[in-house]
């Protein structure tokens, strides 16, 4: 019969004569691949390459939106447009602004306020035109013109005439609806002759076509509403009443609509 195998019942395993120096000597570590705490590793490109890829895929989720109707994420601009404040040092020699009529101190001084608390002012200096509260009430919104601006004096003049206003229009950009500066010139038979600060271009204001009670002087100013141009005769009729173009607005959409439902139909 063959000998019994002898198991160990304790103590110390067997080790191999011939193994035991090796392993005492020159223990075998085996080291995985995230253990870098006290060894250096090398980045294989394909790694490199791979989170430079998931790094760009989740630049772009983060910039993009989920869209409702498409199914797909939009990418937006990360460019924004902001609207910067007026301030004196971005006010500058004919520039538009829109102000309020604060104060009359005389019939050659105003005063306007501005958008972010600055102030402006209006001097009459041709004494044969009328005062400007005739023009200018306290409490009226309308444009200006910067005509200069003193930084160390922290002064801002302004000018409400149609040649500074309206520097920049021309007869073409002229359309029904639109609301323009003019400087009451002279007095007809059937209303007045203005200017709109245009070279070569006539206005005229009806009689028909002014609304109020108040007289019109000779050298004042007033937002008007353009009635008709007539571009041949380089002629623009304006009018002071704002509810009656509307209306004529208002009427001309619903012929328009009548006659598309008459041709449908």
């Amino acid at each position: 019969m063959p000998a019994a195998t002898a198991f160990p019942r304790g103590g110390k395993p067997t080790v191999d004569p011939t193994t035991a120096s090796s392993t005492s000597k020159h223990p075998t570590t085996t080291k995985s691949d995230g253990d870098f705490l006290f060894s250096t590793s090398s980045t294989t490109p394909s790694s490199a390459k791979r989170r430079k890829v998931d790094k760009t895929v989740e630049d772009m989720i983060s910039k993009t939106t989920r869209h409702t109707m498409g199914g797909g994420n939009v990418k937006h601009d990360e460019r924004t447009s902001t609207i910067e404040g007026i301030g004196f040092s971005r006010l500058d020699k004919g520039m538009k602004v829109l102000g309020v009529v604060n104060q009359v101190f005389s019939d050659d001084l105003i005063t306007v306020s501005l958008p972010n608390g600055l102030v402006g002012y209006v001097m009459r200096k041709d004494q044969t035109e009328p005062p400007l509260e005739v023009s200018l009430s306290p409490g009226t919104m309308t444009a200006f013109a910067v005509l200069s601006v003193s930084r160390t004096e922290k002064r801002v003049e302004l000018s409400p005439s149609p040649t500074h206003v309206n520097r920049g229009l021309t007869l073409d950009q002229i359309s029904f609806g639109q609301v323009v500066r003019v400087k009451v010139e002279g007095s007809e038979d059937h209303g007045w002759s203005c200017s709109l600060g245009l070279g070569g271009v006539k206005c005229f204001l009806p009689h028909k076509l002014y609304s109020g009670t108040s007289k019109v002087l000779i050298g004042a100013t007033l937002d008007v509403v353009v009635v008709k141009s007539n571009r041949e005769a380089r002629m623009v009729t304006v009018t002071n009443d704002l509810w009656r173009v509307w209306e004529r607005r208002k009427l001309g959409k619903r012929g328009k609509l009548r006659g598309r439902l008459r041709r449908n139909y």
